[in-house]
């Protein structure tokens, strides 16, 4: 005999697929189908439509595996209530230097958005003009919430990194940084209002990391997660700051919850000083260290 509670459990599950089956139909898709730096069908084609219509997003990639897309730098998706950039591992975006030689974002990504992205390559055709990152992420307005960010994986980065200013990152996972010459990942605040206890990498797992002036800043915030990653090789001393020459690093603002199980390979010329920088870090818990003249500088 069928219950009164059984059907009150009915119930419930019927409400979770409604509102399931409203947000998925609320996501909009765009299709980029050709390589082209503009027109119909373009990446920056779809970078224009969803700014034009705001919403929730997806952009898919109808191309052929190793396929390159050239962009313009300074571009901005702005105001979204949620996108999807899935590259399905088989698309690399390269950044153009601008003629100018200005020093701006290539892609900045601004507003409550909450993002995901996927299988991409970034790379830069020049490093003259160093950038702050492939991407940036900004909260944007001190009247937003903060920026939601809940997923960056199976992506490399090739000569810039990503930054957040305002964000919660919930994972970055399977993604390769490779001659990034400003940070690789940078964590920070933006406004006043923003609490440290709110600002968080909640983890940064499987991730390799070669060749950076510095791997993982956190200068504001909490990352609760560094674990299973590889950092391999380092800037010389003499050419950066010696924050710059730790893989991992941070403020008296910046805390570190855990690193785990990650793998430090100094240059052997020249060892940076500190594997490790930061005054905030509870635990190291089974990672292994080699050419560091010391493991933590705090």
């Amino acid at each position: 005999m069928l219950t009164f509670k059984f059907f009150k459990r009915l119930l419930a599950l019927i409400v979770v697929l409604l509102v399931a089956v409203s947000a998925d139909a609320q996501m909009q898709t765009f299709t980029v189908t050709n390589t082209k730096t503009s027109g119909t069908g373009s990446f920056q084609d779809a970078i224009n439509t969803v700014n034009a219509e705001g919403g929730s997003w997806t952009i898919k990639f109808d191309l052929p595996s190793g396929s390159q897309i050239k962009l313009e730098h300074g571009q901005s998706i702005k105001g979204l209530d949620e996108l999807k950039i899935d590259g399905e591992g088989k698309v690399k975006i390269l950044f153009k230097e601008l003629e100018d030689g200005s020093n701006v974002y290539p892609l900045s990504i601004s507003g409550q958005t909450v993002v995901s992205i996927n299988g991409i390559d970034f790379d830069y055709e020049e490093t003259e003009n160093k950038l702050f990152g492939s991407i940036y992420f900004t909260r944007a307005s001190s009247n937003n919430k903060l920026m939601h960010i809940k997923n960056i994986s199976n992506c490399s980065f090739n000569k810039v990194g990503v930054s957040f200013a305002g964000c919660v990152v919930d994972n970055i996972e399977d993604c390769n940084f490779v001659d990034c010459d400003n940070t690789a990942i940078f964590f920070k605040k933006l406004f006043d209002d923003e609490d440290n206890e709110d600002l968080r990498i909640k983890k940064i797992q499987s991730s390799y990391f070669e060749n950076c002036s510095s791997s993982i800043y956190v200068s504001n915030g909490i990352c609760d997660e560094v674990t299973g990653c590889v950092f391999y090789g380092n800037k010389d001393v003499s050419e950066k700051t010696l924050v710059k020459n730790s893989s991992i690093s941070g403020t008296t603002d910046g805390l570190y919850n855990l690193i785990a199980n990650c793998t430090f390979v100094g240059n052997e010329n020249n060892k940076p000083v500190g594997a490790i920088q930061s005054t905030n870090c509870k635990e190291i818990a089974n990672c292994s260290f080699k050419n560091y003249n010391s493991t933590l500088k705090d």
